[in-house]
């Protein structure tokens, strides 16, 4: 009975041109439209790579619409496995500052980005070995 009533709903609130996979597709995209409203720029996965191009870390980040909320973020080495928190990341203007200890070594490496074209952040990363020029982008 349910999926009879919720078909002749469908298909009454249809234009003659649309299908029910059609309605269905299009609600889909639109919730997928809603909650991407609800993040903000860099909502979502990341990769860190060196200036040769190769991926140091893959940062997945939350980053609330309008910042309701602060940024947070996970980090991951995919040459190890290993995997964390990022204990500090903030965002003013058109920098952004990462703090983690990635690895078994536990030393801190700190990150400072500044936005470029293109949705790219480019910058350098200090830990107590070593600097090295870093750009962060989406995978």
């Amino acid at each position: 009975m349910i999926p009879a009533l919720l078909a002749i709903l469908m298909t009454s609130a249809m234009s003659p041109d649309q299908t029910p996979d059609k309605v269905f597709e299009q609600r889909m995209r639109d919730s997928a439209a809603a909650a991407q409203a609800l993040q903000g720029p860099l909502d979502g996965r990341w990769a860190m790579r060196d200036a040769k191009g190769h991926t140091l870390y893959l940062l997945q980040i939350a980053d609330p619409a309008q910042a309701v909320g602060p940024l947070t973020a996970a980090w991951s080495d995919p040459r190890t496995g290993a995997l964390g928190g990022v204990d500090a990341i903030s965002r003013v203007g058109d920098r952004l500052t990462l703090v983690f200890a990635p690895g078994l070594d536990g030393k801190t490496l700190r990150v400072a980005l500044r936005r470029q074209r293109g949705g790219i952040w480019a910058g350098w990363a200090t830990s107590a070995r070593a600097r090295r020029s870093v750009r962060l982008a989406r995978p």
